[in-house]
């Protein structure tokens, strides 16, 4: 997949995936399937990101906790979908996608410096 058909992907995913979060508290039919469509495409558009040749074990940890927190946001949107009893059980996932993904968006561009130095 090219670069920028892959950062669009991402970026439109990330999108779709904040206004359905945004949106679940208005209780709107389309949310859940506005935020599993943005999880689809965050995710397809991550694990087809390239990755520096040389990586030390930290980048390689980092981009692991990445890979994690897709998943957990991939069961955020299933539990979202599918698990109709209770219609809290979605932030736990989503929160611990969240941190994951904060912590990784500050930390990898500090390795790459550290590394190219």
């Amino acid at each position: 997949m090219n670069e920028k058909l892959n950062l669009i992907l991402t970026c439109l995913g990330e999108i779709m995936v904040i206004i359905g979060a945004a949106l679940w508290i208005t209780s709107w039919q389309w949310t859940s399937y506005i935020f599993a469509l943005g999880t689809v495409m965050f995710a397809t558009g991550r694990f087809f990101e390239k990755h520096p040749e040389t990586q030390t074990t930290t980048l390689k940890r980092l981009y692991r906790q990445q890979y994690i927190g897709i998943i957990m946001l991939m069961a955020s949107a299933g539990l979202m979908l599918f698990y109709t009893a209770s219609r809290t059980a979605w932030l736990v996932p989503f929160i611990v996608f969240t941190v994951a993904e904060l912590y990784t968006a500050f930390r990898i561009p500090h390795e790459l410096k550290k590394t190219d130095s």
